[in-house]
């Protein structure tokens, strides 16, 4: 069966002093090769902060440092149609999470709470849609979505949120079926400046 999974989808600098010593950080020698990839990393320029914490199938994923031009909340108020869309990134394993919560405009604007529909359950007014993607070479094909379980969201506002989740997940080709599940749980944390909003609520 195919289908179109939707997505809404994506340091400091290190200097020598002018010898060819190797640079050293901390007393400790850093290579050309991660100082190189040091200059290519994004500025922290505090626009978002938080973290996530992710097991999937017992492998941890955990943000170092969220990525401030990527973490955002995005409203789009459309009736009973609407959704926020949250997005976590990490600067240098380029791991994400993207949080969709879909309902009524009242529902999105304070979905706070205990949180068991998901994308693809038939009939739900509220539905929430967890997905992790791994900063892999794979890109969205190695992701995992929530299929089952339970998201709960203690905080929520706008430019803020505080969950957890513990459930079954499952690759794109996979989700549909809800064959080949995975144990996924995880936690999140963000504040942000980066906030957008489509449509007017209310009207």
């Amino acid at each position: 069966m195919k289908f179109i999974l939707p997505l809404f989808l994506f340091a400091s600098i290190l200097v020598s002093c002018g010898n060819s010593e190797t640079p050293k950080v901390n007393g400790s020698e850093v290579s050309e090769e991660e100082n190189s990839e040091n200059r290519t990393l994004p500025k922290n320029d505090d626009r978002v902060s938080g973290f996530f914490k992710v097991t999937v199938d017992g492998k941890d994923y955990n943000s170092e440092q969220l990525q401030d031009n990527y973490c955002d909340m995005s409203f789009n108020f459309a009736g009973e149609k609407s959704f926020v869309a949250i997005r976590f990134k990490d600067v240098k394993s380029k791991d994400a999470l993207i949080f969709n919560i879909y309902g009524p405009e009242d529902f999105i604007a304070d979905p706070a709470g205990t949180l068991n529909a998901f994308m693809f359950t038939p009939g739900a007014k509220q539905k929430i849609n967890v997905q992790f993607l791994p900063g892999d070479s794979m890109g969205s094909m190695s992701s995992i979505t929530m299929i089952e379980g339970e998201v709960n969201i203690s905080q929520f506002s706008e430019g803020q949120i505080k969950a957890t989740f513990n459930g079954k997940g499952a690759k794109p080709t996979d989700v549909v079926t809800k064959k080949n599940l995975v144990p996924i749980e995880g936690e999140i944390e963000l504040k942000t400046t980066n906030i957008t909003k489509i449509g007017n609520k209310g009207d």
